[in-house]
């Protein structure tokens, strides 16, 4: 994947979540404006965090994978 395409993955991702959070925000119009502001904050976090955990959890069945790739034979 190139740096241009990485960064395009990301402006749609953000979209993405910038969308969600406008469509939480006029659904939600009872709520206090201070649950509307965490809503997105929220969001982002996990938008973050999801990538990074699985790429570690990706390391540890590469991992996991390595030690038996040995005895695979074709």
């Amino acid at each position: 994947m190139s740096l241009l395409e990485i960064v395009l993955l990301g402006l749609a991702l953000s979209a993405d979540a910038f969308s969600v959070t406008i469509s939480n925000t006029f659904a939600y119009r009872d709520e206090r404006m201070s649950r509307l502001a965490l809503m997105p904050a929220f969001f982002g976090l996990f938008q973050a965090l999801m990538p990074a955990a699985g790429y570690f959890l990706g390391v540890v069945a590469a991992d996991s994978i390595e030690g038996y790739a040995n005895t695979v034979t074709w």
